[in-house]
């Protein structure tokens, strides 16, 4: 009879729903997998639920404590603004609480959000389809909750009472509240090895990471080791960076009369031991292991100071969230490239160190200081540029470093910050002369940086020009220029004869015919039609026509660009 009942409940439309949510979600999905909660207790536990544009799926202070799997749509998490003027405010629908009255919230009462309350409130991040919430109440031991869920659009959930969470869940719950925590302080964005990525492949990684756990003095990572590919943060407690850098006998040979061979004998022999130091300490949050992530070998040792909890982000599971975006293959270029800046980076550590072993507090403070500036020097050169694009050419074919000498002889693939800042400068330099006064070398090097780009197909070629030559032509008449973030670079509606190539960062083309605000608000919202990076042109018709410009362009961030305009006569060339 039993049998029976379950083939008849497994067949409903609620319950193929149900499985197939556990199959999706990465925590139920890892759970069954794990055998540490049987599908059958989840399918019966999980109930369904759903709510309309704007409802609150919870508020601040409900004593409910469900967590809750997103079906189909997004849902904002939100947190009332806490200032004086509005210390006094309630919003619609808000019932005093009084320690004698127990409950004073309906569980999971339906209600729309107002536009008071909306604007009250601040977005803290948004959840998307096959994601969980409301976890923290629960995990972090509130009475309450601290913040608000709304949807946005119409939201399907399954929903986890608070009694089958804690008891089906409980071997989870360590892993799913430092996830929560790394969400909330927002700690992947903070790894350089991460910063790139996107909301929904933070999320990947979060929803695929592991916990490991340490004893005072184990080992986390080894020097050397090519076999472990995980990157580590620090969920609690603290771990030492320890360099073991071989010692060796600088006493000169003997004889002046040796021959190399010998010579490289006798340094091989010169090696006394191994110094073994602490370069550094990590602290919470803070991330370790690029060089595994990245298929290098490590480059020091990692101990535990004291018990330690870490989160491990294996290779595997950072390739997948690379590829999320419609990415088949890995850009080893780029790895290659961040893996040598790391190297870069760690050098400087090490050598800063050794001016002050007798002082680790010293050796820290300069330590920080080095790291900073380097990630702040590099933030000019993240994602896609044409200066890398170049510098990726050049170490590629070789033979197109004897165009510009000049730049090309300061250039090495190994020493990719000071390579890029030189290609970057060169730039800037040879866009800011006259047309007349540049060489021929430097109009190369210019070409070159145009030659795969799309805008130089733009152009009527004639049969006998190659490409090179036409860029050629195009690079001559070239302008550099730098625009701030949140820049406009023109407006919409006005007439003006300007075409630009962005060299590095992203502009957005925005709509400003919105003729409305918001209601309360001050702030007008533009419509953002399409966003541009590094290799892409705008603004070419305006060359060829004296018409209103239909959009606005506006910087996204920090902009290299190369411009030209009108009064330049491209069809002489």
């Amino acid at each position: 009879m039993d049998s029976s009942s379950n083939e008849i409940e497994a067949a409903t439309p609620d319950a193929v729903r149900k499985a197939r949510l556990i199959r999706r979600v990465p925590i139920l999905a890892h759970v069954v997998k794990e055998g540490l909660c049987p599908e059958g207790i989840l399918l019966r536990a999980l109930e369904p639920v759903t709510f309309v544009d704007g409802e609150y799926i919870y508020c601040q202070g409900q004593p409910e404590r469900d967590v809750l799997f997103i079906e189909e749509g997004k849902v904002l998490i939100t947190q009332r603004r806490r200032s004086r003027a509005m210390s006094n405010a309630r919003p619609v629908g808000f019932i005093p609480m009084d320690s004698s009255a127990g409950v004073v919230f309906a569980r999971r009462s339906s209600r729309r959000r107002s536009q008071v309350e909306a604007e009250m409130e601040i977005q803290l991040h948004k959840h998307e389809e096959l994601e969980y919430f409301g976890e923290e109440s629960l995990l972090q031991r509130l009475v309450s909750r601290m913040l608000n869920a709304v949807a946005s659009g119409t939201v399907s959930c399954f929903v986890l009472p608070e009694a089958a969470f804690a008891r089906l869940l409980a071997p989870v719950h360590e892993l799913m509240l430092h996830r929560h925590l790394l969400r909330m302080h927002g700690v992947l964005a903070k790894q350089r090895v991460f910063q790139h990525f996107s909301a929904r492949q933070r999320q990947y990684l979060l929803d695929r990471c592991t916990l490991e756990h340490y004893d005072e003095g184990a080992r986390i990572i080894q020097q050397d080791d090519k076999d472990d590919d995980r990157y580590f943060i620090l969920a609690e407690g603290e771990a030492d960076v320890v360099l073991d850098e071989p010692l060796r006998d600088h006493r000169r040979p003997k004889s002046a009369a040796i021959v190399c061979v010998e010579q490289v004998v006798d340094e091989e022999e010169a090696d006394t031991g191994v110094r073994t130091s602490i370069v550094c300490r990590k602290t919470l949050y803070q991330g370790f292991g690029e060089m595994g992530i990245l298929c290098r070998p490590r480059t020091a040792h990692v101990d535990a100071a004291g018990s330690v909890i870490c989160v491990a982000i294996s290779r595997k599971v950072y390739i997948g969230a690379s590829q999320l975006h419609g990415v088949s293959a890995v850009d080893t270029d780029a790895e290659a490239l961040l893996a040598m800046s790391l190297m870069e980076e760690w050098t400087l550590v090490v050598k800063t160190r050794n001016l002050h072993l007798a002082n680790p507090l010293v050796s820290r403070h300069l330590e920080t200081f080095v790291k900073k500036f380097k990630a702040a020097y590099m933030q000019k050169f993240d994602g896609k540029t044409l200066y890398l694009d170049l510098l990726r050419r050049i170490h590629a074919e070789p033979t197109l470093a004897d165009e510009f000498p000049f730049v090309s002889d300061r250039l090495a693939w190994d020493q990719p910050a000071s390579s890029l800042s030189i290609t970057r400068a060169e730039t800037r330099r040879i866009l800011s002369l006259p047309p007349a006064e540049r060489s021929p070398f430097e109009t190369s090097f210019m070409a070159r940086l145009l030659e795969l780009t799309a805008f130089v197909d733009k152009f009527d070629r004639p049969a006998h020009v190659d490409k090179v030559t036409l860029a050629r032509g195009i690079a001559r008449f070239a302008k550099f220029l730098t625009v701030q973030n949140d820049k406009f670079l023109f407006r919409q509606g006005k007439i003006e004869s300007r075409a630009f190539l962005i060299l590095r960062g992203n502009v957005n083309i925005v709509n400003e015919d919105v003729n409305t605000l918001q209601p309360g608000l001050a702030l007008k919202q533009y419509d953002v039609l399409a966003t541009l990076s590094a290799g892409d042109s705008f603004g070419e018709l305006s060359l060829v026509t004296r018409l209103q410009r239909s959009a606005s362009a506006l910087a996204a961030c920090e902009v290299d660009l190369m411009l030209w305009s009108s009064a330049q006569n491209f069809s002489q060339h």
